[in-house]
């Protein structure tokens, strides 16, 4: 309550606003072994169907862009000049059409072909996160980039992680801040409906 009370405080007068702050609190505290700020490290995505939570790794920068709520890239590069990024999006099953993480896979490499005519997909490990929820990976390769896809299916979405890197060796350097970024992923169902 005297949360609540602090926020109205602050300015925040709706009670979605409310819920995503406290839904923030409920992910950091539910992520302890990552370091992150609030202000900085932290994003909570509210859409219609698929909101949720991830926390920044450590030595990297959150940014966003046309495709993506959430984008990485480690903070020692720019944006523009970073030879790897990482980044989330959820994807509607009903507005693409889609029913499961075989058949989003199915349908993202048959974009990509459009421009990589010998890109390639492979099924490669399940992640098991802190909630039990299966995270299934898959590479993609012989398109300009390299890259390490981890997908999180919910009723009505799947939400999207991507690693992609300029070469497999900086992929596989990167691969523990990905790892991380799966790991500090929390679904907000509660505030999906909204």
């Amino acid at each position: 309550m005297l949360l609540l009370v602090g926020l109205f405080t602050l300015g925040i007068e709706t009670m979605r606003n409310a819920f995503a702050i406290i839904a923030l609190a409920s992910l950091l505290a539910s992520g302890a072994s990552i370091a992150a700020k609030a202000d900085k490290d932290s994003l909570v995505t509210i859409s219609p169907g698929f909101s949720f939570g991830v926390i920044t790794p450590d030595g990297w920068t959150r940014t966003k862009a046309d495709f993506a709520p959430a984008v990485f890239y480690p903070s020692k590069y720019s944006y523009d000049r970073s030879p790897v990024i990482l980044y989330v999006r959820s994807a509607s099953k009903a507005e693409l059409g889609l029913k499961t993480i075989a058949e989003l896979n199915a349908f993202d490499l048959k974009g990509m072909r459009s421009q990589w005519p010998r890109i390639s997909s492979k099924a490669q490990a399940i992640w098991s996160l802190r909630d039990g929820t299966s995270a299934p990976t898959y590479s993609f390769e012989g398109g300009q980039f390299q890259e390490l896809v981890a997908y999180i299916e919910h009723p009505k979405s799947i939400t999207v992680f991507v690693l992609s890197a300029d070469t497999n060796p900086i992929l596989k350097s990167s691969l523990p801040a990905f790892r991380a970024l799966v790991q500090s992923y929390r679904w907000l169902p509660e505030l999906s409906s909204q």
